[in-house]
Parts: C-alpha cells; structure tokens; sequence
C-alpha cells in the first residue's frame, strides 16, 4: 500500500512537472531560458519594433558682429541757414557672413559735448538725403555701411561723438561703437532784411520819422553767438539824386533793437524818453548797436529771440532847408550791418 501511494505521488509530481514545462512554452519561454533570465537579467525583448521617433528642439544663435572700423571723422562745416548731411561710414563683421548684414539696422546718432540746441541728431530716411545704405562689400564677412546724418546751421562748434549701432532683427543691440568724434567748425554768417530801407515822404524839420517798412530782421544763420554790442551798422550820408550838394547826415540816424511787441510809434528814435536805448549812427564808420545780441538758433520760430533781432530805424531830425527830392545811398554807398 506504501509503495503504491508513492507511486501515485510519484505520478502526480511528474503531472505538475509537465504541465509547468507546457505552460511555460506556450508562454513562450523554456525553463532554462526563464532560469538564465532570472539569473541574469533580461538580454532582450521580442515582440517590440527596434526603432522609434522622438522631437528634438534645438536653436542656434547667430555670432554677434563687431563695428571694426569708423571712417570721415575729420573737421565738417555747417551750410549757412541750410543744414549739411555728415556722412559717417563704417565697417561691420558677422562671421555668420555678410549676407546676414542690412543696412537698414544700422543706427547712427551725433552728440555735441557739453550740449547744443542741435544735439543729438539721428539718421533719417528722406527722398534726397539721410538714412543708411550699403557702401559695398569688403570680404565674406564684412560690408562697409554709410549714413547720413543733418547738422543744421544752428549746431554748435566744437567737439561731437559719434555713436554707431547694429541692431538684430529682435530688436536687440548686436553691436555699439561710441569711441570716434569730429570736429564741427564755426562758421559766422547772418542775414538780414529787407533789403531796402524807406521812410516814406517827411518834410524838412520834421522829427522822428521812423522807417515805413520796419523792423530790420537779423537772423543768425550760423553757429557762432553774437554778444552784446557786436551786431554794427555802418551808415553813411543820404544824398540829394538831383541836387548833389545837399544831403542828410548819417549821424542824424539811430537805430534800436526792439524783441517785443511794441506800441511805441517811436520805436528806434533817440529822445529824451525814460528807457530808450537807441544807437546813432557815425557817418561811414561801423557802430554796435546797443544790446544787440545774436543767439545761436533757429530763426525760423520767429520769436525775436531765438537766432533773431528786430532791430528799428528812425530818422531823428530832417534837415531846415532841403529841397524836395530822393535822397539815397546811391552817391556813397549802402548802409551795412554786419556782426564781429
């Protein structure tokens, strides 16, 4: 009875063995393969494709360029009541190539040190001047740019800095180059009018008649400031156009500058008026007319003051004894205003 129930064990262990050994094939693994596996780890996996696709994100950022040379730094001069394009050009390296290179991201501003009514100034894009533009290529890398900047006849003499720039297409500083300056010379000009001063028809003996066309308008067109005093007039005897011997004396003459409105008829008379400030003139000989000032400015504000005098005529006294005629500077010469 013992052995035969070990044999039926016998019998049922082998059962268990053989059906382990099935369901472990049918899984797709032999005993050994899942002992060596066990053992020593997975060596590969079946049933799985041995390829695959994933996104990948990369961005690459451009090199900077470098502004490498500046050019025409030398003296510039202003254009009288005009204004002058100084034209600044410069070399730029990218070493992503010059292909990569616009002008037209090229930035330029001048600055006069110590300030001036025409400081800073920028390039600018116009018709028939300014802006930036491609001067040509120097290599694979480097392209020579050109711009143009307006200086106007009210910029200030002396020193000015130039600031060059590049800018990427975001918006962003690539490069900035503020290490080279010019020099802007002083040019003393002005210009006045009218050309032709009348009184109209006074009478002999008769006081203070003052010009029918005034006032005389000096506007500054250069970059040098008239002081006190230095704005002069030259006047010389009117003489008779018919009977040359008779004249009215230049010294007979003053003139006053006026910067506000005014309702005093008198305006450039010399009289006996409390405040009055009128310059006679002195025959052929160059005279400073009393608190005259020329500013550096744009006269174009027409203000009297910005670049501008307003400066009045008057004829203090008409000689007894002059007979009916013309009398003009046609004998002796024109009546000059000038500044020093």
């Amino acid at each position: 009875m013992e052995t035969k129930r070990g044999v039926h064990i016998f019998k049922i262990s082998f059962l268990l063995i053989l059906f382990c050994i099935t369901v472990l094939n049918v899984s797709g693994f032999s005993v050994k393969e899942l002992l060596e596996k066990s053992s020593y780890g997975i060596v590969s996996i079946t049933g799985m494709g041995s390829t695959g696709v994933s996104s990948v994100n990369l961005t690459l950022l451009g090199r900077n360029p470098v502004i490498s040379l500046v050019y025409n730094t030398s003296i510039q001069s202003i254009t009288d009541n005009s204004f002058t394009n100084v034209t600044i050009s410069f070399e730029i390296n990218d070493p992503d190539g010059v292909d990569t290179i616009s002008a037209d991201r090229a930035r330029i501003n001048l600055t006069k040190t110590g300030g001036s009514a025409g400081s800073p100034v920028y390039n600018y894009s116009s018709p028939t001047s300014g802006g930036c533009f491609d001067s040509g290529d120097i290599n694979s890398t480097t392209a020579n740019i050109s711009c143009s900047v307006p200086v106007w006849y009210f910029s200030s003499a002396g020193e000015w800095n130039i600031t060059i720039a590049y800018i990427e297409y975001n918006g962003s500083f690539a490069a900035q180059n503020n290490t080279h300056n010019f020099t802007l010379s002083s040019t003393i000009a002005i210009f006045v009018g009218p050309a032709n001063i009348t009184f109209g028809s006074p009478v002999a003996g008769e006081d203070n008649a003052t010009s029918t066309n005034d006032p005389v308008v000096v506007n500054n067109t250069g970059n040098v400031g008239i002081t006190s005093g230095n704005v002069r007039i030259t006047g010389r005897n009117l003489v008779g156009e018919i009977t040359k011997t008779q004249y009215i004396p230049a010294v007979n003459f003053t003139m006053e500058v006026v910067n506000s409105t005014t309702a005093n008829t008198n305006a450039g008379c010399k009289n006996a008026e409390s405040g009055s400030n009128a310059t006679a003139f002195v025959n052929n000989t160059a005279t400073g007319i009393t608190n005259s000032v020329l500013a550096i400015g744009n006269h174009s504000i027409q203000n009297r003051t910005s670049g501008q005098e307003h400066i009045f005529v008057c004829l203090i006294d008409v000689p007894m004894g002059l007979n009916a005629q013309s009398y003009s500077t046609l004998e002796l010469g024109a009546w000059t205003l000038d500044v020093v």
